[in-house]
């Protein structure tokens, strides 16, 4: 892995610094480190913690809407965005999270299945 240390700790700042946002801090320093795996390039994890936070803000303020996960999962959405800002970018990296009023929890579970910041890429 690239990203060292210092670059790990600013990401797990800056998503902690969104407001609105609940996450379990075990699971969030595990995504971070997940984010740097995959993109371990300084410019391309920066550009990814960057639009993660965008994303989360936009999601809390409600400014861009989600799909509903199934079955047992049903209390919980998932939304997908891009890591790097770019005409015709795939949207490889997604968020899982519940909605409360004027906020989000996000999950706190490393299973496929489990609520969470989770990419693709």
């Amino acid at each position: 892995m690239a990203v060292d240390d210092a670059r790990l700790r600013a990401a797990v700042d800056a998503i902690t610094d969104v407001e609105g946002l609940s996450m379990d801090p075990d699971s969030l320093v595990e995504d971070v480190y997940l984010l740097a795996y995959a993109f371990p390039e300084d410019d391309d994890f920066e550009a990814a913690v960057a639009n993660t936070c965008r994303a989360l803000t936009a999601l809390i303020a409600e400014r861009v809407s989600a799909s509903m996960l199934k079955y047992e999962f049903d209390t919980w959405s998932s939304y997908h965005y891009q890591p790097r800002v770019a005409q015709g970018a795939h949207a490889t990296c997604r968020i899982i999270f519940r909605g409360t009023e004027g906020s989000i929890e996000s999950g706190t579970s490393a299973t496929a299945a489990s609520p969470r910041i989770s990419t693709s890429a």
